[in-house]
This record gives structure tokens, sequence and C-alpha cells, in this order.
């Protein structure tokens, strides 16, 4: 985490809003009883990824851009290997339930645009940061509702996503290249339609 790109960049990004784009829950039935997820013994493990794109809107008069940030987040309770120890790789452990998340964080640059290397650390650090409490009020509600174990969720602190606690392991975020994509708006769009059939009936 480099606090100085951070800084530089927090100085030419506002916060426009944060959106619920994704929420999924997935969840082992047959370890149901008597109306709650009850397996036997548990390892909780922990997913973060982020896609941070910059996109430039356009009208007659000027040019908006915006840095978007798609933060993914995850958490699941698996068997643990002292439960089922052929399972000794992530890949084949049993998944009694998992929870994901998708946010979309969306912040307005004003004046220059920053740099890529600053872009990305605001990304991973401050976009998390801004995502993160509603990541926790929504597994504790899902958790509440669909009658799970109950699921840690610390602070998030430091740039990093989880503490880690027996077992629990983090993956850590993807570099995503940063694009760049305009769009025009449709008024404007009409404006210069309605011109140029004005120029040529003239």
């Amino acid at each position: 985490m480099d606090k100085k790109l951070i800084n530089a960049a927090s100085r030419r990004l506002e916060l426009l809003d944060v959106a619920l784009v994704e929420h999924t829950l997935n969840t082992d039935e047959s370890e149901y009883y008597f109306g709650q997820l009850m397996p036997d013994d548990f390892d909780q493990q922990t997913l973060l990824h982020i896609e941070p794109t910059l996109f430039g809107y356009q009208s007659d008069d000027h040019e908006i851009e915006t840095f978007v940030v798609r933060v993914s987040l995850g958490v699941r309770l698996v068997a643990s290997d002292s439960a089922e120890g052929e399972n000794e790789g992530n890949a084949d452990r049993r998944v009694y339930c998992s929870i994901t998340a998708t946010y979309r964080a969306e912040y307005v640059v004003v004046g220059e645009v920053p740099k890529p290397d600053a872009l990305f650390e605001f990304a991973s650090c401050n976009a998390v940061h801004n995502v993160y409490p509603f990541w926790r009020e929504l597994v504790s509600y899902t958790a509440r509702n669909a009658r799970l174990p109950p699921i840690q969720v610390p602070l998030y602190k430091d740039g990093v996503p989880y503490e880690t606690v027996g077992g629990v392991e983090t993956t850590a975020p993807e570099r995503a290249r940063t694009k760049r994509r305009r769009k025009k708006k449709k008024a404007a769009t009409r404006k210069k339609s309605a011109r140029r059939k004005e120029a040529r009936s003239n």
C-alpha cells in the first residue's frame, strides 16, 4: 500500500455512490438440522477481487470522467482438514455455504485524471473501505436469515481484507488494467442530429 499514491488519487476523486450489483447465497441443505445449518467442523475462507475502470461521459460543452471500481467479496464455510482428512486442498473441500457480493463504487474525477498506479492503489484501499461496511451488514443479515453459523467479518484495515483466524484463507486482489471508455449522452446526440437536418433543409 503506497500512501503517497493513495493521497494523490484521493485529492482528485469524489465518491458518487456505492451500489450492490450482484449477490449470491448457496447452502448445503443436507447439513440443516432443526432449521439450522450445523456442520460438525469447518473452516472459513474469504475472497476479495477488484476491477477498476475509467469512464468518460462527453456532452456538447464538457467531458466528465468517472472512476468505477467493482469490488467482489466472498466468504464460505468449508469442511476442515480435521473433519475430512482426504480433502487436503481447497479444490475438493466440501462447501457448506457461501455468500458473495459485488459492489460498484463510482467516483467523479475532479481536475486531472490520476496516474494508473495511483488509481490502482486507491481502488485497492479506499474503494474497499467505502464498500466494506455494506458487505459486513450484508453478511450478517444473510447469515441470520439463512440460519448459518456465526460468520466473522472483522473490520477492514491496513489494506488486508480479513484477519487470518484459524484456517481462514484470503485471496489477494488481482491487478486489473485500467480502461477508458467514452459514452455520449443521448441528449447531445439528438441535438447534433437536429442541427444536421436543419442545415440540410436550409
